[in-house]
């Protein structure tokens, strides 16, 4: 005869209340999310437009807020970066409104319910939005936000490349046809007190061969604008960036002083100590090597044509280059000359002038670059 095994009734009893509790908590995790939200009914499309509260002055006062992220494909011949920031457009309240947040298709009709001061931004070509809408209400604020991406313009001057620094602005426009409308930095957004308070973090900002230095508002000022007769305001975040010069000096400054130092040492190869007078068994070897260099350089140059900015105007990489071709002839030229002409005066001793001349003008430039990267 087999054995029935049968279960507790207190075991079977304490099994079936955690399976109720199990059930409580997911139902009550699945009501959470439209609690969190609010009234998501509220998100439709209302007859009534919720408007900022004024000021003691009359105006619709308006907060931006632009935090940046990311800043690629720096362009200096075309004069834009692609720039990705969060932007964010809040205000208080002049009627109350129930806490409520909408995202998704539920956000499309933000603009049917609350006053759009037609925000435009100014300096960037072709912004996109990567995340849609997405809006608020808390404590009677209101508040828009999305991310943008686009071709920002850049302020710059690359004439000490690769020690440059240029300035991105991304400028934020809005205008109102009747009402005074002031935009100002959204202390709200930046939690900050006071608007000279807010400081904008710019550690996590990717820029790829940058490093940006700072971040802060600008506040263009407001303007009547008589032909339209509508209020125009512009409020603008001003990057700066600088350019990280390690990889581009080693790229470029170090294998044109490798050139030049082979070129010059091809002078240790001689049979005396003396200067060697071009008539010495080595001559052919020294040739052989400082040709050789010299058509290096000219190889090497296709290289830094690509790493040099393309500019209007010459920049310290192209005098770089410039300045270790003289050097190269000059060394290349001394092995055709004498090692002193006569003159009225005197002796003179050219291929030494010639060579010393080589090495001076090396030397000057090592010492700007090393300047410039201390100071950079």
């Amino acid at each position: 005869m087999k054995r029935v095994y049968s279960i507790p009734l207190h075991i079977l009893k304490a099994f079936l209340v955690l399976i109720g509790l199990g059930t409580a908590d997911v139902g009550g995790s699945m009501a959470a999310t439209p609690a969190a939200r609010g009234d998501t009914s509220l998100c439709a499309t209302s007859n009534q437009l919720y408007t900022p509260k004024k000021t003691e002055q009359g105006q619709y006062q308006v907060g931006i807020g632009i935090q940046p992220v990311r800043i690629t494909n720096i362009s200096p011949a075309d004069n834009v970066a692609i720039v990705d920031f969060y932007l964010t457009i809040e205000y208080q309240l002049a009627a109350d409104h129930a806490n409520v947040k909408c995202v998704g298709h539920l956000a499309d009709s933000v603009w049917k319910r609350f006053y759009n001061p037609d925000i435009e931004i100014m300096t960037i070509h072709d912004a996109k939005t990567l995340q849609g809408h997405h809006w608020m209400v808390e404590n009677n604020r209101f508040a828009y936000m999305t991310r943008v991406t686009g071709n920002a313009e850049i302020i710059g001057n690359f004439r000490y490349f690769p020690f440059d620094e240029i300035e991105i602005p991304i400028t934020v426009a809005g205008e109102d046809s009747s009402l005074y409308l002031d935009l100002i930095p959204s202390k709200w957004y930046h939690e900050a007190n006071s608007i000279e308070e807010i400081d904008i973090p710019v550690e996590g900002i990717n820029v790829p061969g940058w490093r940006t230095e700072s971040a802060s508002f600008k506040e263009i000022g407001d303007e009547w604008v008589y032909q339209s007769g509508e209020y125009w305001d512009e409020l603008a975040v001003i990057l700066s960036v600088k350019r990280e010069p390690t990889t581009k000096v080693a790229r470029g400054l170090l294998p044109l002083l490798i050139l030049f130092l082979v070129t010059f040492g091809s002078y240790s190869l001689r049979e005396y100590k003396e200067m060697p007078s071009g008539r010495d068994r080595l001559v052919d070897t020294r040739v052989h090597i400082q040709i050789g260099t010299l058509l290096a350089l000219f190889a090497y140059t296709l290289y830094l044509m690509e790493l040099i900015p393309e500019t209007a105007y010459l920049t310290l990489g192209d005098v770089t280059w410039v300045i270790f071709m003289m050097a190269i002839g000059l060394v290349l030229l001394s092995e055709y000359l004498p090692n002193e002409i006569t003159t009225r005066n005197g002796r003179l001793v050219i291929k030494k002038l010639a060579l010393g001349a080589a090495v001076s003008l090396v030397c000057l430039l090592t010492s700007v670059y090393i300047g410039l990267y201390f100071f950079h």
